[in-house]
């Protein structure tokens, strides 16, 4: 679950933030705060994943919270004002929102966190994966392949399977380069491959189709 904090002195665009979130089922609002004085020291003693800013507040501004901290949670900033977009991106921001917050535009900005997320995990050799209301944490060296299930996925790991609410678009895009798409509803580790030819690759003595699309994947597998 992905822990949220909202700071914002304008109680409509708290409302707005909230509705977002409580739609986005692996979102969870922890606070809704209105003074950014406060929220500094609800920072010192909570955990918090993203942090959604607004950059003009009374006392003290979005930017210059961003100043006041060495290092924060990652930020989506939200503001009003056009002017201040490249000044946030100085801070290298997951995104910038302007008001008023199209859901469809919200959507997005997870989407961007959640990549960001998953390219951190991957670059370690884990990954994070939701099932069953848990979260998990599974080493890549474990993972055979993933295959596309619908809206779901299931990563076939050395001793179990795990079903996740993702897209197989988005793992393509975050995997490290020893993960190979074979096919619209499979991606495969190249690491556990046991023969391939033409049409197919087997792995775990399984054979996994190659799509006409991805013919060329067979250029990138090296025994």
């Amino acid at each position: 679950m992905i822990r949220c904090l909202a700071i914002d002195d304008e109680r409509v665009a708290l409302d707005i933030i909230e509705e977002y979130v409580n739609r986005i089922d692996n979102l969870a609002l922890v606070a809704r705060i209105n003074d950014p004085v406060e929220a500094i020291n609800f920072l010192k003693g909570n955990k918090i994943d993203l942090i959604f800013l607004d950059i003009q507040m009374p006392q003290l501004s979005g930017i210059e919270m961003l100043e006041t901290f060495a290092e924060l949670p990652p930020v989506i900033l939200t503001t009003a004002f056009h002017e201040y977009s490249l000044k946030g991106y100085e801070f290298n921001v997951v995104d910038y929102l302007l008001k008023p917050i199209a859901f469809s535009r919200f959507l997005k900005s997870i989407r961007k966190y959640e990549n960001m997320l998953s390219e951190r995990q991957t670059s370690s050799g884990f990954l994070e994966v939701k099932s069953d209301k848990r979260v998990h944490k599974i080493s890549l060296k474990d993972l055979y392949y993933i295959e596309s299930l619908g809206n779901y996925v299931i990563f076939h790991l050395s001793n179990k399977q795990l079903i996740s609410y993702v897209s197989l678009n988005q793992l393509t895009q975050s995997l490290p380069s020893y993960f190979l798409r074979i096919h619209r509803s499979y991606i495969i580790n190249k690491q556990y491959i046991i023969s391939y030819n033409q049409e197919n690759i087997e792995i775990k003595n399984k054979y996994l189709p190659i799509g006409r699309s991805y013919k060329d994947v067979i250029e990138k597998i090296n025994f």
